[in-house]
């Protein structure tokens, strides 16, 4: 929790599927949560699955783009934070 912000980092996020599951459960329980959730995957086709389930469902509020995790060269990651 940052300044009262619930951020959530879901790794291997696949097409969305369980991000959207899990999220409007929580939603559901708690309308005024103020959630952050951050999904990433190595694989492109799965981020813009993702991003469009979000988009979809009404949840780009909550769920921010795929992509602010970067798959390096070698296959590690790095966390950007948007800056």
């Amino acid at each position: 929790v940052t300044n009262g912000k619930l951020k959530v980092l879901e790794l291997a996020a696949g097409s969305g599927v369980h991000t959207q599951h899990f999220l409007s459960s929580i939603l559901d329980d708690d309308k005024n949560i103020d959630i952050e959730w951050h999904p990433s995957d190595p694989d492109p086709a799965s981020r813009a699955s993702l991003n469009a389930r979000a988009k979809l469902a009404g949840m780009e509020k909550y769920i921010l783009p795929a992509n602010g995790w970067v798959v390096g060269v070698e296959g590690g990651t790095a966390c950007s934070d948007g800056a």
